[in-house]
Protein backbone atom coordinates (compact mmCIF):
# COMPACT_ATOMS: atom_id res chain seq x y z
CA UNK A 1 0.00 0.00 0.00
CA UNK A 2 2.95 2.30 0.48
CA UNK A 3 3.83 2.22 -3.16
CA UNK A 4 5.20 5.14 -5.17
CA UNK A 5 2.95 8.16 -5.05
CA UNK A 6 1.54 9.28 -8.35
CA UNK A 7 1.53 13.03 -8.89
CA UNK A 8 -0.87 14.94 -11.07
CA UNK A 9 0.32 15.70 -14.55
CA UNK A 10 2.22 18.96 -14.88
CA UNK A 11 -0.52 20.44 -17.06
CA UNK A 12 -3.18 19.96 -14.39
CA UNK A 13 -0.98 21.39 -11.62
CA UNK A 14 -0.09 24.39 -13.77
CA UNK A 15 -3.72 24.94 -14.64
CA UNK A 16 -4.72 24.71 -10.97
CA UNK A 17 -1.95 27.16 -10.01
CA UNK A 18 -3.09 29.57 -12.72
CA UNK A 19 -6.73 29.38 -11.56
CA UNK A 20 -5.64 29.92 -7.94
CA UNK A 21 -3.50 32.90 -8.97
CA UNK A 22 -6.35 34.42 -10.99
CA UNK A 23 -8.76 33.94 -8.10
CA UNK A 24 -6.29 35.61 -5.73
CA UNK A 25 -5.86 38.57 -8.09
CA UNK A 26 -9.62 38.85 -8.46
CA UNK A 27 -10.12 38.77 -4.69
CA UNK A 28 -7.43 41.41 -4.16
CA UNK A 29 -9.04 43.59 -6.83
CA UNK A 30 -12.45 43.25 -5.18
CA UNK A 31 -10.98 44.16 -1.79
CA UNK A 32 -9.27 47.21 -3.29
CA UNK A 33 -12.54 48.25 -4.94
CA UNK A 34 -14.45 47.83 -1.69
CA UNK A 35 -11.81 49.87 0.17
CA UNK A 36 -11.97 52.65 -2.46
CA UNK A 37 -15.78 52.70 -2.29
CA UNK A 38 -15.70 52.84 1.51
CA UNK A 39 -13.23 55.74 1.42
CA UNK A 40 -15.42 57.57 -1.10
CA UNK A 41 -18.48 57.02 1.09
CA UNK A 42 -16.61 58.28 4.16
CA UNK A 43 -15.62 61.45 2.29
CA UNK A 44 -19.26 61.90 1.31
CA UNK A 45 -20.35 61.44 4.92
CA UNK A 46 -17.77 64.00 6.09
CA UNK A 47 -19.01 66.53 3.53
CA UNK A 48 -22.61 65.85 4.55
CA UNK A 49 -21.74 66.42 8.22
CA UNK A 50 -20.10 69.75 7.38
CA UNK A 51 -23.21 70.75 5.44
CA UNK A 52 -25.39 69.73 8.39
CA UNK A 53 -23.31 71.78 10.86
CA UNK A 54 -23.46 74.80 8.56
CA UNK A 55 -27.25 74.43 8.28
CA UNK A 56 -27.57 74.30 12.07
CA UNK A 57 -25.38 77.39 12.56
CA UNK A 58 -27.28 79.35 9.92
CA UNK A 59 -30.62 78.13 11.28
CA UNK A 60 -29.75 79.30 14.80
CA UNK A 61 -28.66 82.67 13.43
CA UNK A 62 -31.89 82.99 11.44
CA UNK A 63 -33.99 82.09 14.50
CA UNK A 64 -32.16 84.79 16.49
CA UNK A 65 -32.87 87.40 13.82
CA UNK A 66 -36.52 86.32 13.57
CA UNK A 67 -36.91 86.46 17.34
CA UNK A 68 -35.50 89.99 17.34
CA UNK A 69 -37.86 90.94 14.56
CA UNK A 70 -40.76 89.46 16.51
CA UNK A 71 -39.85 91.48 19.58
CA UNK A 72 -39.48 94.63 17.47
CA UNK A 73 -42.87 93.97 15.87
CA UNK A 74 -44.56 93.59 19.24
CA UNK A 75 -42.90 96.78 20.45
CA UNK A 76 -44.22 98.56 17.34
CA UNK A 77 -47.70 97.36 18.29
CA UNK A 78 -47.33 99.22 21.58
CA UNK A 79 -46.07 96.59 24.02
CA UNK A 80 -43.28 97.34 26.45
CA UNK A 81 -39.91 95.90 25.31
CA UNK A 82 -39.63 93.46 28.21
CA UNK A 83 -43.20 92.20 27.66
CA UNK A 84 -42.52 91.72 23.94
CA UNK A 85 -39.31 89.82 24.74
CA UNK A 86 -41.14 87.66 27.30
CA UNK A 87 -43.87 86.77 24.79
CA UNK A 88 -41.42 85.83 22.03
CA UNK A 89 -39.24 83.90 24.49
CA UNK A 90 -42.23 82.03 25.90
CA UNK A 91 -43.47 81.07 22.42
CA UNK A 92 -39.99 79.82 21.46
CA UNK A 93 -39.72 77.90 24.73
CA UNK A 94 -43.07 76.17 24.14
CA UNK A 95 -42.03 75.28 20.58
CA UNK A 96 -38.70 73.95 21.86
CA UNK A 97 -40.45 71.78 24.44
CA UNK A 98 -42.84 70.44 21.79
CA UNK A 99 -40.03 69.53 19.41
CA UNK A 100 -38.06 67.95 22.25
CA UNK A 101 -41.01 65.78 23.31
CA UNK A 102 -41.72 64.82 19.70
CA UNK A 103 -38.06 63.85 19.14
CA UNK A 104 -37.98 61.79 22.34
CA UNK A 105 -41.17 60.03 21.27
CA UNK A 106 -39.69 59.20 17.86
CA UNK A 107 -36.61 57.74 19.58
CA UNK A 108 -38.55 55.72 22.17
CA UNK A 109 -38.21 51.93 22.00
CA UNK A 110 -41.99 51.53 21.63
CA UNK A 111 -41.96 53.71 18.51
CA UNK A 112 -38.85 52.08 17.02
CA UNK A 113 -40.10 48.51 17.44
CA UNK A 114 -40.88 46.96 14.02
CA UNK A 115 -44.49 46.04 14.74
CA UNK A 116 -45.47 45.20 11.16
CA UNK A 117 -42.50 42.85 10.76
CA UNK A 118 -43.36 41.10 14.02
CA UNK A 119 -46.98 40.75 12.92
CA UNK A 120 -45.91 39.31 9.54
CA UNK A 121 -43.54 36.85 11.22
CA UNK A 122 -46.35 35.78 13.54
CA UNK A 123 -48.67 35.17 10.59
CA UNK A 124 -45.95 33.25 8.74
CA UNK A 125 -45.28 31.07 11.77
CA UNK A 126 -49.00 30.38 12.17
CA UNK A 127 -49.24 29.42 8.50
CA UNK A 128 -46.22 27.10 8.84
CA UNK A 129 -47.71 25.49 11.94
CA UNK A 130 -51.00 24.90 10.17
CA UNK A 131 -49.15 23.35 7.21
CA UNK A 132 -47.15 21.08 9.52
CA UNK A 133 -50.31 20.03 11.38
CA UNK A 134 -52.15 19.28 8.14
CA UNK A 135 -49.15 17.21 6.92
CA UNK A 136 -49.12 15.25 10.19
CA UNK A 137 -52.80 14.37 9.89
CA UNK A 138 -52.37 12.89 6.40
Amino acid sequence: MNGPRQSAPDGTAALFAEVLSAATRLLRGEIALARAEAEQRMRGIAIALVQFVMAVVLGITAMNVLAGAGVAGLIALGLAPFVAALIVGAVLLVLTYGFLRWGLYLLSPAHLKPTRSFANIGRDLAALKSMVKSDDSV
